[in-house]
């Protein structure tokens, strides 16, 4: 019997249906998004994925296919496999597909294999066959994907070709090469490594410890190596000798620590070479140059060797003596230039350059060195230029401090100026003294008879008028006649020891008339002046002299000063200023405000007749009058004068000791005020500057030498510390002594001034250049002078 559903079942059964219909329509949809999403995934890989069937036979090809091997997917359909595989590897590829497809159950291969693109050009692939089975287990299709591997093939080939050149090397080196784990086991070694040890083959070495091969006291230090090398992950270098065979040999070893990608130490690798001939050779070339930097500075004279720029590349002891640098500067590429005054620093560069491009490497160059602490003195060097590869590279010399041989040479000048000044005054004196001595007979004679012709002419007054003029012409010649003999020092002299302060007291009132009420007369006695033996009628001579002289050179309005000073004169300031004696002496200064005197004129005005005003005004004998009365009382004149600046005569008498009480007591020269202040002394006259240098330095300031007031400037303000003390002459060119400490100043903020001049400090202010209150010191100054007033300056 047939039951028949209800109404209700069959409604739900259709239901059911539509569910169904429903739902396979969402499936269809979901199927379709997937294919649609694996499509793109597909068509958009660089690598290209492929199906065949059975038979071998392209089924599908992604659109990959055709951007990898240039082929269109059209071209795929009929294209021949040998079109792009090669011939050796055919055979291979198709063997490895057919063993797929003869397989009873999936499996997948994966091969490399080089292939051509349809351009021609060779390309590796990396591809993956998959074989795919239906539920019946029938083989449907094989699957794939094909990569393009060209890039790693091609790396691959290099780091096998590296790895082989490596090898290689390592095999072939004349070195020890060797490889450790962690626990000091040899992994690989050299040959030379094996040689070391005595052994053939290199492999036998593997898997041994340093305790296999070596003795037990350096495998034990190997193995220390070893573990500092992996802690402190740090390669290192070590120059070691080892007994080899009885032999003492050093080797020179590089450890280096494994380290894996994860950072992970894992073991040590190491180099090692024989230096026992280049210790050799070092201890061979370390004993030269020790040999060689201890004759160098035994020598007297300054070695050196610079680079072609000049920078210094050695020096010998006596450099850093005479220079004031340490090893330490000098070895840090101290340039000779730093060592050759401002003035003549170009000059020598154009020197060296010359000898860098002439034929003959050899010269001999002449300059004034710079010490560190801006003194300087005269040097000559010696120089040869190094020659490497043919070309210059640097320089090599020797260098000579002449500063003895310039002091000899200037000495000698000197000693030779003065004998030849001797000289002429000399025979100038004879020559005065022989017509003085006959001409007086004559006047003797001429005044006699005009005597007796006035006394017979007496009672008729004939010619008396005439008589009296011809005996006044005699007379104003004796005393012409007295002056020459007084140049020549023949005059008959009474001699008494007095004091000058007294001598020239009674003189003022006179000498105030001869010089006239429009010039001021300003007398500066000093304090406790010494004794001197003189005549008196002498002195009268020497005043009224160089008072007409300093009148005549005022002319108008202006100022004669008058002082006196003890002055004691040392050997040395003697020998550098020609015609000083070294000695006690009292000195009187004569100076004046006028019109002053050049050089030319200072070298003669003591020869008799000779004079700088108009013809027929003065005979020319006065100031040889003078010198003559100076030198004939054992004096010396000194003169110091400038153009429009005024003149200064300094007379120098012989201390007399016969009314002073012997003392005894420590001499002043063993109390000298010292110090180690930085000084910077400028002065224009280079023996002044030398002897001024070498006082203070002796007393242990540190001194600053300039020659005038530009370099004066530029050293003030190259130099690094403080300067505490500018000692400078008054009168210099370029500017005066004022001038220059107002700008030094400026660069040296509470700087002390000391003034030098050879005029007094009266003159000096007369013309606007002193204040009072300002130190000042008169030329020549004695060690003693110049370390009192240095000291009071400092001090102030």
């Amino acid at each position: 019997m047939v039951v028949k559903p209800t109404i209700e079942e069959l409604e739900q059964r259709i239901h059911e249906l539509e569910q169904v219909e429903a739902a396979g329509k969402i499936n269809e949809a979901k199927l379709r998004k997937s294919e649609e999403r694996y499509r793109l995934i597909t068509d958009n890989m660089s690598d290209s994925i492929w199906a065949m069937n059975p038979d071998l036979q392209f089924t599908y090809l992604s659109p990959s296919t055709e951007r990898l091997y240039g082929y269109s997917l059209v071209e795929w359909e009929t294209l021949d496999w040998s079109a792009f595989v090669p011939p050796d590897y055919l055979n291979k590829v198709v063997s490895l597909f057919n063993d797929i497809c003869n397989r009873d159950h999936p499996s997948s291969e994966t091969a490399a294999i080089p292939v051509f693109k349809k351009d021609g050009e060779e390309m590796w692939i990396e591809f993956t066959a998959t074989s795919v089975f239906d539920e019946n287990n029938r083989l449907t299709s094989i699957v794939g994907v094909s990569r393009d591997i060209t890039e790693r093939k091609n790396s691959e080939e290099a780091i096998g070709k590296r790895e082989s050149y490596l090898s290689a090397i390592i095999e072939n080196q004349p070195g020890l090469v060797w490889l450790k784990d962690t626990e000091s086991r040899f992994l690989a070694v050299n040959k030379s490594f094996a040689e070391s040890c005595g052994v053939d083959n290199p492999d036998s070495l593997v898997g041994k410890s340093d305790w296999d091969v070596w003795p037990d006291e350096l495998a034990d230090k190997y193995r220390l190596d070893d573990l500092e090398v992996m802690n402190k992950k740090v390669s290192v270098m070590v120059e070691e000798p080892i007994q080899d065979s009885g032999v003492r040999k050093w080797f020179e070893t590089f450890k280096t620590p494994v380290i894996d990608e994860n950072g992970t130490v894992i073991g040590t690798t190491g180099y090692a070479r024989d230096i026992t001939e280049r210790k050799r050779v070092e201890d061979a070339l370390r004993k030269s140059e020790a040999k060689f930097r201890e004759l160098a500075d035994m020598l007297p004279q300054i070695v050196f060797e610079a680079d072609i720029n000049g920078n210094l590349t050695f020096a010998n002891q006596n450099a850093y003596d005479t220079f004031g640098y340490t090893r330490e500067e000098l070895q840090a590429g101290l340039n000779i230039s730093q060592m050759i005054t401002l003035e003549e620093r170009d000059q020598v560069k154009e020197r060296l350059q010359k000898i860098l491009n002439s034929s003959s490497n050899r010269r001999t160059v002449e300059y004034k060195a710079l010490r560190k602490d801006g003194g300087t003195f005269p040097v000559v060097v010696y120089t040869t230029v190094i020659i490497r590869d043919g070309k210059p590279a640097g320089f090599r010399g020797i260098m000579v401090d002449i500063t003895d041989r310039k002091k000899a040479e200037m000495e000698q000048k000197t000693l030779q100026e003065q004998l030849a000044q001797s000289q002429k005054m000399e025979s100038i004196g004879r020559l005065a003294g022989g017509i003085a001595h006959d001409f007086n007979n004559m006047l003797s004679v001429i005044i006699g008879n005009v005597e007796v012709a006035q006394f017979k002419a007496e009672e008729s007054n004939f010619l008396q008028e005439e008589l009296v003029e011809i005996k006044k012409a005699a007379f104003r010649s004796s005393d012409l006649i007295r002056q020459l003999l007084g140049f020549a020092r023949k005059q008959a002299v009474d001699l008494r020891v007095l004091n000058l302060n007294d001598v020239i007291s009674m003189m003022l009132r006179m000498l105030k008339r001869l010089i006239g009420e429009d010039i001021d007369l300003v007398w500066q006695p000093g304090d406790d002046l010494w004794y001197v033996k003189v005549d008196t009628s002498q002195m009268d001579q020497i005043f009224t002299n160089l008072l007409v002289n300093a009148r005549d050179a005022i002319g108008s309005y202006g100022e004669v000063t008058i002082e006196t000073q003890n002055v004691t004169i040392d050997p040395e300031y003697a020998t550098h200023n020609q015609g000083f004696t070294s000695g006690e002496f009292v000195m009187f200064a004569v100076s004046d405000t006028g019109c002053g005197m050049e050089k030319e004129s200072i070298a003669k005005i003591f020869e008799p007749f000779y004079t700088t005003k108009p013809q027929g005004v003065g005979t020319g004998l006065g100031l040889s009058t003078v010198y003559g009365i100076v030198r004939q009382n054992g004096g010396f004149i000194n003169v110091y004068s400038e153009v429009n600046k005024g003149t200064t005569f300094k007379i120098y008498l012989p201390r007399n000791r016969e009314l002073e009480t012997v003392t005894t007591g420590v001499s002043s020269s063993n109390q000298l005020e010292a110090g180690t202040e930085t000084i910077l002394l400028v002065e224009d006259e280079e023996s002044i500057l030398r002897i001024g240098k070498k006082i203070l330095d002796n007393l242990g300031y540190t001194v600053v030498v300039a020659t005038k007031p530009s370099i004066a400037l530029q050293k003030a303000q190259d130099h690094d510390g403080k300067i505490d003390l500018l000692i400078t002459d008054v009168m210099m060119p370029e500017m005066n002594g004022r001038d220059l400490a107002e700008k030094i100043i400026e660069l040296h903020p509470g700087l002390q001034i000391l003034y030098m001049s050879g005029y007094t400090a009266n003159v000096i202010a007369h013309n606007g250049v002193l204040d009072n209150g300002m130190h000042f010191m008169q030329k020549p100054f004695t060690r003693e002078q110049l370390a009192e007033q240095v000291h009071n300056a400092l001090n102030h």
